[in-house]
């Protein structure tokens, strides 16, 4: 692990391995489960897409990854699993929030997006969790 600070952007090499819900058959069949390797710089920049360049599960998805090393994300019809391809990538919480942050303001310039959080809302969705117990029905959060 190195404790500086990369000066210029440094792209590191992930094994990445997608899996479809059994309850999908049709995209499970299409998209048979691989691992495939593929570059960070480009998953943030699919993940921009997907949830937002503002959206904090983003950035704790990444910075995850860079300090331990694997991360599960479970979307609705999909679950990714990010692996860094060499252990020597692994470094400290700051280096890699630093290194997260570099690539996303990258990828954001080159889509011309905004620098603020303005203009975005962010849909959060929370239910209420039922434990159902073999006699009656609990309700927390009530």
């Amino acid at each position: 692990m190195s404790d500086s600070a990369p000066d210029e952007i440094q792209d590191v090499l992930l094994k990445c391995r997608t899996s479809f819900g059994e309850h999908d058959i049709e995209l499970h069949s299409r998209h048979p489960e691989e691992m495939t390797d593929v570059l960070l710089s480009s998953k943030i920049n699919e993940y921009i897409q997907r949830i937002g360049p503002f959206n904090l599960n983003l950035v704790s998805i990444f910075v995850h990854l860079l300090v331990v090393g694997k991360v599960k994300i479970q979307f609705r019809h999909h679950v990714d699993r990010l692996q860094l391809k060499e252990a020597s990538s692994l470094m400290p919480r700051r280096n890699a929030t630093e290194l997260f942050e570099k690539i996303r303001e990258d990828v954001m310039r080159r889509m011309n997006m905004s620098e603020g959080p303005e203009e975005l809302t962010q849909k959060i969705i929370i239910e209420e969790v039922y434990l159902y117990l073999p006699t009656k029905q609990v309700k927390f959060f009530s």
